[in-house]
């Protein structure tokens, strides 16, 4: 149990970000000059997030309490 708290707590990070980071930043750079460039970095990020989530709930055994 002594590693799932870091695992738990990047999960959760992981899907905040997915969740407002992706929309919120799509939604606020359609008008914005330029936010086409911005606007396929955000869906990098929101990549990244959903990878890093994914990743870390099928990890779950690795940070499994080992004696």
């Amino acid at each position: 149990m002594a590693n799932q708290w870091a695992r738990i707590i990047g999960i959760i990070v992981s899907v905040l970000g997915l969740i407002t980071f992706g929309p919120l930043v799509a939604v606020g750079l359609l008008d914005q000059p330029g936010g086409r460039a911005i606007l396929v970095e955000a869906i990098v990020l929101t990549v990244l997030f959903a990878l890093a989530a994914w990743s870390l709930v099928k990890a779950g055994p690795y940070f499994a309490y080992r004696r």
